[in-house]
Order: structure tokens, then C-alpha cells, then sequence
């Protein structure tokens, strides 16, 4: 590694670095391409927009091969960072407080959805024109649990965290919301609480759950 850079997130070959000043403050990013050998083989400095500097922990949100979603300070923008040239697209998150920490984003390949925990709606724009309009999709509460988005097709998914200190049970649901508006599905009746993205590489997002065969 460069002296004075820190791996913040790995996709593939590309790796996203924090640097940082003297009062460890996250004054820079880099992205830096790798070949098979280790070699670093380019190395892009990416600076903050005005007005924003990044946060030390959980700086990358999401992120796939092309694309990285990136945590500012304050919480009325994430960053959509373009790997190839360290470009920002600013998207507005309609945060509800300047906590950054609250912030979920999901990635897919065809939208990007922000959501501020707590909040009642989650705001998704076309990946291709980020910085465009959006489209506000209800995120379905369930009791006090927080619920994690994550982004599958044309569908807002669901899960839910139960408060700290709560008694181990089956957990939350897994719902689909339609980012064209209507009522959510339930996928599963219990779910584990956070949603992990997977790149497609030419295979479904989602792959069908298959029911068990019966026993004897």
C-alpha cells in the first residue's frame, strides 16, 4: 500500500483508500487498480465536493465494479464515485438530521436507493441519470425495529433489526415494495436484518428459493 493510505473497501481488482491529516481527519480518497502480481497500476486522488469532507468509518455504502456509494460528513448527500475516473454525481438524501452514521444505500444496476434510518420513505433516482429526479417509495415499518433497504429489479426490499436487548425470536419480515408505487409483498415471514448486495455477473440478483423436499 501507498504510505498513509487505508483500504476502505475491495471490488475485484480496485481498491478504495482513505487518506488521512495529522488530527486523523479523512481528507482524501484514492482509488487504485491492482494487477495479479499486487502492483498498484494507477492511483486516482479524489477529493470531497465542496462543502463536504468524508467520514472516517464506513466511508463506502455500496458498490459494485464501476461504481462506488460514498458517506460524506454531512448527511444531506452521499457521493456516487465513478471508479474509472474518480468523478462524484452528488445525490440528495432528504436526511431528516446531519448524522451520516443513519445513512443505508443500496446499489443495483439499474437504480441507486438512499434511505436515513427512522424515516418513512427512501428516495431511488435511475443509476444513469443520478443527479436526476427521484422517486420517494414507502419503507413499511415494523414495530420499533429499523429497517435496512436493499434494491432487486424494479423492487425496494425490506428487513428489520430489532431494538438492542430484545429476546432472540424469528425476526422481522422480508418485504418488496414496488419503486412504481403499490403495496409491499412479503417474501419471507422472518428474515436476518441486513441485506447483503451481489453483483449479477450474468446470473439473477435474487436466486428462487426452492422448498425443501419432504422427508421419507
Amino acid at each position: 500500500m501507498p504510505d498513509g493510505q487505508y483500504v476502505a473497501a475491495a471490488f475485484d481488482s480496485t481498491l478504495i483508500t482513505q487518506e488521512y491529516n495529522d488530527v486523523w481527519q479523512a481528507v482524501r480518497l484514492h482509488v487504485l487498480r491492482v494487477s495479479d502480481a499486487g502492483a498498484i497500476t494507477s492511483d486516482i486522488p479524489v477529493d470531497p465536493p465542496e462543502g463536504q469532507f468524508f467520514t472516517k468509518e464506513q466511508t463506502v455504502l455500496a458498490g459494485d465494479g464501476t461504481s462506488a456509494l460514498i458517506r460524506f460528513r454531512h448527511a444531506t448527500a452521499v457521493g456516487l464515485l465513478d471508479l474509472a475516473t474518480g468523478a462524484f454525481t452528488t445525490i440528495s438524501t432528504h436526511a431528516s438530521d446531519d448524522d451520516p452514521l443513519y445513512l443505508q444505500a443500496a446499489l443495483s444496476p439499474t437504480h441507486i436507493a438512499v434511505y436515513h434510518e427512522g424515516a418513512s420513505q427512501a428516495r431511488v433516482v435511475r443509476r444513469e441519470d443520478a443527479a436526476g429526479a427521484q422517486t420517494a417509495v414507502t419503507v413499511p415499518q415494523y414495530g420499533t425495529s429499523t429497517a435496512f433497504v436493499g434494491l432487486v429489479g424494479g423492487w425496494l426490499l425490506t428487513s428489520y433489526r430489532p431494538p438492542y436487548g430484545t429476546t432472540p425470536g424469528p425476526g422481522g419480515p422480508l418485504l418488496a415494495t414496488p419503486l412504481a408505487g403499490g403495496a409491499p409483498e412479503t417474501l419471507l415471514p422472518a428474515a436476518e436484518p441486513q441485506i447483503a448486495q451481489v453483483r449479477p455477473s450474468g446470473k439473477p440478483w435474487v436466486q428462487p428459493l426452492r422448498r425443501p423436499a419432504a422427508a421419507g
